[in-house]
């Protein structure tokens, strides 16, 4: 039988041995948490990336449907214009300088329509947010304007 001093001398033996395999179990541990968090960061990246595409097709959308409007906004104050010039030519010198009014209204939304269009145009993802609140603005004002009008 073995003595109780020998038991212990073995136990100790033993312990620094459990020691060392825990530690090392601690650190593989550690290392698939390291791991872990590696993929955690790598998911967030990917997640911040994919919300950035997808914020800047919502921008190109938004900006694209503006340049839309404008453009027939554009198009419709042309063709106004072009019309109003026309009716002008037989118009009483009376009733010419109501229309010279009208005309000179349209040109400076025609300027306005052109300067926004510019804006737009030059627009970037990070000023979009002030630039829609401005252009939404300006689109209402115009749409009423054309409105009445009509």
């Amino acid at each position: 039988m073995k003595s109780i001093l020998e038991i212990i001398t073995q136990s100790l033996a033993v312990v620094p041995v459990g020691l060392l395999i825990l530690g090392m179990g601690l650190g593989m541990t550690s290392c698939n948490s390291d791991s872990s968090a590696k993929d955690s960061v790598e998911e967030v990246k990917e997640d911040l990336s994919d919300a950035k595409d997808e914020a800047m097709e919502i921008f190109e959308k938004e900006k694209s449907e503006f340049q839309e409007f404008m453009e027939d906004s554009k198009e419709e104050l042309e063709s106004e214009l072009a019309q109003l010039n026309e009716e002008m030519k037989d118009a009483s010198s009376s009733a010419r300088s109501e229309y010279q009014e009208t005309i000179d209204d349209i040109q400076q939304k025609l300027s306005d329509l052109e300067s926004k269009m510019n804006e737009l145009k030059n627009a970037t993802a990070d000023k979009w947010k002030e630039l829609k609140n401005s252009l939404a603005e300006w689109k209402n004002s115009m749409e009423e304007s054309m409105e009445s009008e009509s």
